[in-house]
């Protein structure tokens, strides 16, 4: 199977976009695992110093509000350069700040190494006081705080905002899911379930079952034939996905999957299995015999 979380990452789109966060460019597990220092800051100040071609920004930010780690710093600051002219940023990619209004009042998700004035930034992001992402994030983060030494909360929590959380809690649920060390991890299968849901779902934004094509892969050696079985039927619907990605994504996963071990491990699904025979049937070789050899492991024999 191909890298799926360096495919979704690609299709993410890594920006601002007005006052509300993108929630796919959003990256809270690993800001969260990575003890990152996650704070609200308004832009209290900006000035720019020229330097050849380009200018040297600086900037002044005051903190509103730690949202996870140590408290940090009532005023930060950061630099970066960038070329003078609008057109030719345009076509350059500038880390962090590339994509932020810089209007002071403006109000930023920041994410930085450590508390201090000076930390170097790792993400900013335009936000406002009534964004939705906001507000979605804040329930995350306070929910991983009071419930750090309740694995079985945390899980039973995960897999509800797979199928009911908005984008963001989707994204934190299932890196939580595919890599945190669970108890037990998945052997009742309700993980794969949940997320081979997202594989299978047309409604979902490819980035998100893109996304959810490597959390099933990570998954697959802990969770059982039943969450084995529901991944393959996921990835078994996607082979008709609308977007390409998917498409190719999902028929990567599955020709992986050896169908001698399928049988050994009596893992059964006629759904699967029909719906492997159909792209079967208008496939070319090799494909074909692949799709259809997974299609005879999965039928349940007398």
């Amino acid at each position: 199977m191909r890298n799926a979380a360096v495919a979704a990452l690609a299709l993410g789109t890594l920006t601002a976009q007005g006052n509300g966060m993108n929630e796919s460019s959003i990256q809270l597990w690993q800001w969260v695992r990575h003890e990152r220092s996650i704070s609200l800051c308004r832009i209290d100040g900006v000035s720019a110093e020229p330097a050849g071609d380009d200018e040297v920004v600086r900037l002044r930010l005051a903190t509103v509000d730690t949202l996870w780690g140590p408290k940090v710093a009532d005023v930060r600051r950061s630099s970066f350069q960038r070329p003078v002219s609008p057109l030719v940023r345009l076509k350059v990619q500038i880390p962090v700040w590339g994509k932020v209004e810089l209007r002071p009042g403006n109000l930023l998700l920041y994410v930085t190494d450590g508390p201090t004035a000076d930390a170097a930034p790792d993400f900013a992001g335009n936000t406002a006081p009534d964004d939705p992402s906001l507000a979605a994030l804040r329930e995350v983060l306070t929910f991983e705080r009071e419930h750090a030494r309740d694995a079985a909360a945390r899980k039973a929590r995960y897999v509800e905002w797979l199928g009911k959380g908005v984008l963001l809690q989707q994204l934190f649920a299932g890196e939580a899911i595919s890599r945190d060390d669970l108890p037990g991890k998945d052997r009742d299968g309700q993980m794969a379930t949940a997320a081979a849901r997202i594989v299978g779902d047309e409604a979902a934004e490819p980035f998100l079952r893109i996304s959810a094509l490597d959390w099933l892969n990570r998954l697959w050696p802990a969770t059982s034939p039943a969450g084995k079985a529901a991944g393959i039927r996921g990835q078994a619907k996607a082979l008709s996905a609308k977007d390409a990605n998917v498409r190719q994504f999902a028929y990567d996963a599955l020709i992986s999957l050896d169908p001698q071990r399928l049988r050994k491990e009596g893992i059964v699904d006629s759904t699967a299995a029909g719906l492997l025979r159909k792209q079967a049937a208008t496939s070319d070789e090799p494909d074909r015999a692949r799709l259809q050899a997974l299609a005879n492991a999965l039928t349940r024999r007398p």
